[in-house]
């Protein structure tokens, strides 16, 4: 007697592997707006960073708009703030009401 060949069902791990690549490739896309925006703001002179003590400070158009430990959180949260009815845009817009830069160009 011979055995019935067995078959392995591989599209749980592919699927799974497709989502979890999917999702890499979003928080990839969405660390680098943050950052581009970052520096864009510190190359034009609208963001400045120092450190009080135990925390950095974020300061954007001359104002103190966030602070944290830790640099990551504190620049994500004041990019966070300042985006979101705006997405697509720099956080500039919310804090001077003048300033709109892009991210990407139109599409």
């Amino acid at each position: 007697m011979s055995a019935s060949p067995q078959t392995t069902d591989y599209s749980v791990p592919f699927n799974t592997d497709r989502k979890r690549l999917a999702a890499t490739a979003q928080a990839n896309l969405a660390d680098a707006q943050v950052w581009r925006w970052f520096s864009d703001g510190m190359e034009d002179g609208r963001i400045r960073v120092t450190r009080q003590k135990s925390e950095w400070v974020i300061i954007l158009d001359n104002q103190i708009t966030g602070s944290n430990e830790s640099l990551d959180a504190a620049v994500r949260d004041v990019f966070q703030r300042g985006s979101s009815s705006a997405p697509r845009t720099t956080s500039w817009s919310r804090f001077s009401g003048s300033f709109m830069a892009p991210l990407h160009p139109a599409d």
